[in-house]
């Protein structure tokens, strides 16, 4: 994500892609929180804003007073793999275990990155357990439905099956430019309204790479070219995606 670009809930651009599973992630905000809900898993592909959403869903919880803020842990699986790790190997697991299965709330990204951990997988089930008999939040996300995570355990895809899960698709094109219609208001930056639409509409691939498309375009030495009487030319545009896209 973008350096000059904070996740927050409101500067989350909504549309037919992400409808339900923003409404759903700002739901989790609310004092009663349905406990069919629990857990609440967001599934989409990589660039699709599923971190956003956590990310701004953890600035906010941060906000609403100091207890609650120091009670709710945001991780992602790979830290927690690696936490979990050196806890073990510190004798340091009931500390570890301690701080997540008190917390208020327990925001994940990427739990699909425990895919053959399997002692990762197991401490998880023991807090995620923990957790829903507190009736504590928990978010997460994955790049697939728990049904088609490989080197998962059985039990730990059914409980991630047992609350409410919400997909995002690949962002549409009113999505994509009113991201970066947004993004050059955060960043102070003008660019041509030309530029931005054939920007949006090129890059249709996922928002990492419209996000390095954006910093490479539009904030770049070349940016200097669109408020001026010369613009940057759609050729040029065009190489810039296609290194970017040859890159995957």
């Amino acid at each position: 994500m973008m350096d000059t670009w904070r996740c927050r809930l409101d500067n989350f651009v909504v549309g037919g892609c992400n409808e339900l599973a923003y409404k759903a992630t700002r739901l989790t905000m609310q004092p009663h929180f349905p406990a069919y809900y629990n857990p609440l898993l967001l599934i989409g592909e990589t660039g699709s804003g599923k971190t956003h959403l956590l990310q701004g869903l953890y600035e906010s919880l941060k906000t609403r007073s100091p207890l609650i803020a120091s009670k709710v842990v945001y991780s992602t699986a790979q830290q927690f793999v690696a936490a979990y790790s050196n806890a073990c190997r510190e004798d340091k697991a009931e500390v570890f275990t301690k701080k997540y299965s008190e917390c208020t709330a327990l925001l994940m990204d990427d739990i699909n990155d425990l895919a053959n951990k399997k002692a990762s997988q197991r401490q998880f089930v023991s807090i995620f357990d923990n957790l829903l008999n507190r009736g504590n939040r928990i978010i997460l996300s994955s790049r697939c439905s728990p049904n088609k995570l490989e080197g998962t355990e059985e039990r730990l895809i059914s409980r991630l099956n047992a609350g409410l899960g919400v997909h995002l698709d690949k962002p549409d094109y009113q999505v994509r430019l009113s991201i970066l219609k947004t993004f050059c208001l955060s960043s102070r930056k003008r660019a041509d309204s030309e530029i931005i639409a054939y920007l949006a509409r090129r890059v249709d691939t996922n928002l990492h790479d419209l996000f390095e498309a954006a910093r490479k375009i539009l904030i770049s030495p070349m940016e200097s070219r669109f408020s001026g009487s010369k613009k940057v030319s759609f050729e040029t545009i065009d190489r810039t995606v296609k290194g970017i896209l040859q890159k995957e």
